[in-house]
């Protein structure tokens, strides 16, 4: 069993930077669900075994469990792990579902996976982690197997972070922390530390895993970086260049070479 306990409980911080930064009513949902698609096309057919790391509450294990024939979830907060525990018992999916509440690095499954996602765990792991985690999903996935990271994306030439919370009024506390703050912020109470990456500096670290780059989608788009055009998604991720730009999270697809 891990002792790690998530900082955003039931995600309030994360709900409420969501609702001050929104691009627009219902946009938040329908980004994500652009990238889900985008995801599913590429490892439809598949039908094989779905590890999800860092599962949450079970979100993203309801979104693709019809794809696959048996499914894994790992979550190391007790709380969030014994909720998606629940959540899934009330599915009939639940015969073919497996939750451990165990860290990446604790887990030891018996077989490896024909997809693999991890859905923004990356940006809340101390910054001399990050490689290890890549390589042990990279470990874990068959040859030829596919792994999708979602994590935060730097729209500025270099990595940053922020060290997140909420105030009395439930309004959005972001403060910009340097690496060392971030480092030391990952076990503290309250405070929901952020690492954004750079596109460059994650497909580096995938590369040296091993990972061939398949597809890279930047997404959410922030009000206050000042689009306003219709199909905001698809204009950002029509060039490197806007690519770079905007989108406050990013989608990489990758494939085990």
């Amino acid at each position: 069993m891990s002792r790690y306990n998530y900082p955003d409980k039931d995600d309030a911080i994360t709900y409420s930077m969501i609702n001050d930064t929104e691009y627009s009513e219902g946009y938040w949902s329908g980004s994500e669900n652009r990238i889900i698609q985008i995801i599913k096309k590429h490892i439809h057919g598949l039908q094989g075994s779905f590890l999800d790391v860092g599962c949450g509450e079970g979100r993203m294990l309801k979104t693709f469990q019809s794809l696959f024939s048996t499914l894994e979830g790992i979550e190391p907060d007790f709380y969030r792990y014994s909720h998606c525990r629940n959540f899934v018992r009330q599915h009939t999916w639940a015969q073919k579902t497996n939750i451990s509440n165990v860290s990446l690095d604790e887990y030891l499954p018996d077989r490896k996976f024909d997809f693999i996602l991890s859905s923004h765990v990356l940006q809340h792991i101390p910054t001399y982690k990050v490689k290890e985690f890549v390589a042990d999903l990279t470990a874990l996935a068959k040859d030829k197997g596919y792994i999708a990271i979602l994590t935060c994306h730097s729209n500025r030439e270099s990595s940053y972070y922020y060290l997140s919370s909420r105030d009395a009024d439930n309004n959005s506390i972001e403060n910009e922390a340097d690496e060392t703050e971030f480092n030391e912020t990952i076990t503290k109470p309250g405070w929901l530390p952020i690492h954004f990456f750079t596109i460059d500096e994650l497909h580096a670290v995938c590369h040296e895993c091993g990972l061939s780059i398949v597809e890279t989608q930047v997404f959410h788009v922030a009000k206050n970086e000042g689009l306003k055009i219709e199909n905001v998604d698809e204009y950002i991720n029509s060039s490197s260049e806007l690519k770079n730009r905007y989108g406050r999270d990013i989608m990489l697809l990758l494939k085990k070479k």
